[in-house]
Parts: structure tokens; C-alpha cells; sequence
């Protein structure tokens, strides 16, 4: 598949990554602040649940439930939010729905827009206190909102699902392990052929929110040629990204379906990540499936810097490199 200009923007925006401070002199030392990124709340009761065989939905607001998606998978993150995995009735296609969560005891409780509902536990212990062999039973009780609002439910009985998550104690992942909003954006692009050379910050405003259009026009003023369709996708604002120790990288948009990708370290001294998409339907038709992206942390933030070749739809080769400024 060619690569093409949003390519990059979305794809740096599926991986959590971060640029050191660097110097336009190259004789300068730059000493980065010490960095100060402590555990967030929930990181010791953070857990992804797999059920064996995925839960049918038992009614839907549209009266079919039968073709409704099905439960496949419940992950609880570093940053307190519950992320579903839903499957289509053909299995097909992974959805990702995600909600604010809280942890009491053994019970989850979600109240947000898209989920509503609990997730108890059938044994009162932590979930920190799981390994990734250990089966634990769970009582579900849960209201997800999609295109449609389904329920899904065990009847008050419980199932035994898979725990799944990655072992504490490594500093580099626990810093990467929360939720982060986008501050900004640095955008550098230098076309081969006509020697063009942008560089353009862009702000998130007041909530943290970073609209991708900011990146589509200084591309176009720049005379990148974008189809229309790839104009289109432009047509989204970042809310936020959340890593798991699960690895899982989630980008929630304000205006769009959640795009998740799985992540892993690209290099043994954990100074880049690697993003492979979890589901070829899934997710933005222009992520590249072996995304790498440079990773550095700074004082209470981190910054992903992501370099690339592209071609846009006039066959105009581009030098692009992409800065995400990122805080908890």
C-alpha cells in the first residue's frame, strides 16, 4: 500500500513515543530535567481479563442481539480506565470500547457515556496479585455503547476467564504505562524533489484536545497533494492515549472510534517501541502494520518523535518528521 501523508500523522499518534531534548547546536550539551513520573493510582490492580469462548450479548437496543458483537476481552489500565474488546458476530472485525473505571475491593464499577455497569471478581484478591497462567472467575454485568447499546451478562453466575498482565518493577514501563494528553505538535516536512522545508508548532487547546486539521493545513500550505479521502481523515481530535503494561496502545478520539494497536519494545535499551495493529480491519486503513517510534522521557512529560518517506496523491516524494508532545 502507498504511503501517504496521514500515514504518518495518525500512525505517530497510534504509538506512545517521546523525542530527548535535543539542540539545533550540535555543540551544546543539553542536560534533560531529572524525571519525575510516579506510578499512577491504579497501576498495582491494572489487569486484562480473556474470556475463553467471547460472551453473546443478551439484548440490544435495536432488538438484535444475535448479530450483535460479542465480549472477548476486558483490560482494567495503569490510568483507571476499562477497555472492552468486542468481536463481530462474525468475528471479523475487533471494536474497542473504552470508559472511566473505578476499583473497590473486587468490584469495577463503569458509569461513563459508553459504559455503564460491574465487573466483580469471584475471588476477593487483587488483581496485581494475578500472573498470566492464573484463571479467576468473574461475575459480568455490563452496557456498552456503540452504534447501538448492548448488554452483556453472566445472570449472576461467573465464568473463568485468562488474566493476563506484565510483570512490575521495570522503570522504563512504568513510566510509559498511563494515559497522556497531547500538549502539541512540531511538524517538519521537506519535499525531495522541490526542496521544501516547513516546521509548524501546534497547540492542543485547554482540555488537552489536539485536532489533527492543524497538521492537514500546514501540509496543504505546503503543498503536499492530499485526495480528498485522505483529507477526510484529517477529520478527528485526539482526546487521549493510554498505554497498558498489557501492551496495548489505545488513541481515543473525541469524534471517532478508538484505534488500539499492540506495542513492544523495538531495542534493548527501551529507547523506541514498535506498534503492530491488533486487527487488519481494525483501526485507520493508513497505519503501517510495523510502526517504530523513538521514545525519551523529560521532567512529567515525554515527547514520540516518528521520521518517514511518503509519497502524496501527486507522486511527490516527502521527508516528514513528526513531534507529539506529551503529558499526564
Amino acid at each position: 500500500m502507498k504511503k501517504n501523508f496521514f500515514y504518518l500523522a495518525l500512525a505517530a499518534l497510534v504509538t506512545m513515543g517521546m523525542t530527548a531534548c535535543s539542540s539545533d547546536d550540535e555543540d551544546e550539551v543539553v542536560q534533560p530535567d531529572p524525571v519525575n513520573l510516579p506510578l499512577p493510582a491504579n497501576a498495582e490492580k491494572a489487569v486484562e481479563y480473556i474470556l475463553p469462548t467471547a460472551m453473546n450479548a443478551k439484548n440490544s437496543t435495536t432488538g438484535n442481539a444475535e448479530v450483535a458483537p460479542s465480549l472477548k476481552g476486558i483490560n482494567f489500565s495503569e490510568s483507571g480506565k476499562i477497555v472492552l474488546e468486542l468481536l463481530s458476530a462474525d468475528g471479523g472485525k475487533r471494536t474497542y470500547v473504552t470508559d472511566n473505571a473505578t476499583l473497590s475491593g473486587n468490584v469495577y464499577t463503569m458509569s461513563g457515556n459508553r459504559v455503564k455497569g460491574t465487573i466483580t471478581t469471584g475471588v476477593n484478591v487483587l488483581p496485581s496479585r494475578a500472573t498470566s497462567t492464573e484463571g479467576m472467575e468473574i461475575d459480568i454485568t455490563v452496557t456498552v455503547s456503540v452504534d447501538e447499546t448492548v448488554t452483556y451478562s453472566t445472570g449472576g453466575e461467573v465464568v473463568t476467564v485468562t488474566t493476563n498482565r506484565t510483570a512490575t518493577g521495570d522503570e522504563v514501563m512504568d513510566r510509559l504505562a498511563r494515559t497522556w494528553s497531547v500538549t502539541g505538535a512540531i511538524l517538519d516536512l521537506k519535499s525531495k524533489k522541490k526542496n521544501i522545508k516547513a516546521y509548524e508548532e501546534f497547540d492542543s487547546n485547554s482540555q488537552g484536545y489536539f485536532d489533527l486539521r492543524q497538521v492537514r493545513e500546514e501540509a496543504i500550505a505546503q503543498d503536499v497533494k492530499l485526495s480528498e479521502d485522505e483529507k477526510a481523515e484529517f477529520e478527528r481530535t485526539v482526546k487521549n492515549i493510554t498505554i497498558t503494561k498489557s501492551n496495548l496502545f489505545i488513541i481515543e478520539y473525541t469524534d471517532h472510534e478508538a484505534d488500539v494497536a499492540e506495542w513492544a519494545w523495538n531495542d534493548a535499551d527501551k529507547t523506541s517501541v514498535r506498534i503492530v495493529l491488533k486487527d487488519g480491519e481494525m483501526g485507520n486503513k493508513f497505519f503501517n502494520n510495523d510502526t517504530k517510534i523513538a521514545i525519551a522521557f523529560n521532567g512529567n512529560r515525554c515527547n514520540l518523535k516518528m521520521n518517514t518517506d511518503l509519497s502524496d496523491n501527486e507522486n511527490n516524494d516527502w521527508e516528514v518528521e513528526l513531534t507529539l508532545k506529551l503529558k499526564e
